[in-house]
């Protein structure tokens, strides 16, 4: 997980309050899991998790100061790991607010490691997922906002040289193949000139 092509385990953000004695890191580790980063409270579980970029961060409900929800809610601003959580009880209350936190797993102690390394691998599966669909709207916003320059680019080159629109996309194509540079560049180069052709019309008729 996280690059590491030799290691099969998680790199995880583990933060218990210290009544706890840090009880989840031994069977963590006991299952493979590399906890990078220890916390006893909210805010420092925030500051690791966001310095290290885990696969997972733990977090007890009961953490002090900042609390494991309200910790919760900063991480998701970030997109630092997948969130599990864990709790000696849960009233249904907590339960909603976790789940609106962005819970992948919400756990009650105490934990037998087979039902602990069981439910660390669904939220694993469950982050990539989330991280997959992720990067396809990235990828899919992406190519929306390069079609959009290149209706514009098309727009500008129509307006000003009066041609149609198949014409415009074969300038673009031919300025591409000329310079040797990408299809993009070529769009980027005529928007950039309307830009500065507007800003030179528009003081042009200052008085």
């Amino acid at each position: 997980m996280n690059g590491n092509g030799d290691r099969l385990g998680a790199t995880i953000v583990l933060a218990e309050p210290p009544m706890n004695g840090w009880g989840l890191r031994a069977p963590l580790e006991a299952l493979g899991h590399q906890v990078v980063g220890q916390a006893e409270d909210g805010e420092l579980a925030v500051e690791l998790a966001a310095r290290l970029n885990p696969d997972l961060v733990v977090l007890d409900v009961q953490l002090p100061g900042l609390g494991g929800l309200r910790a919760a809610e900063r991480l998701r601003s970030v997109e630092r790991g997948g969130l599990v959580f864990v709790a000696s009880h849960w009233d249904p209350g907590t339960l909603d607010a976790a789940v609106d936190a962005g819970a992948l797993a919400c756990l009650v102690r105490p934990l037998g490691v087979a039902q602990l390394g069981l439910s660390i691998l669904v939220a694993l599966a469950r982050h990539a997922e989330i991280a997959a669909l992720r990067e396809t709207r990235a990828e899919l916003q992406a190519r929306l906002e390069a079609r959009k320059r290149a209706v514009r680019a098309k727009g500008i080159l129509m307006r000003r040289l009066g041609i149609h629109e198949a014409e415009a996309h074969l300038v673009l194509q031919r300025r591409a193949r000329s310079t040797r540079r990408p299809l993009t560049l070529a769009i980027d180069e005529v928007l950039a000139a309307e830009g500065f052709f507007a800003d030179l019309e528009r003081s042009l008729r200052e008085p």
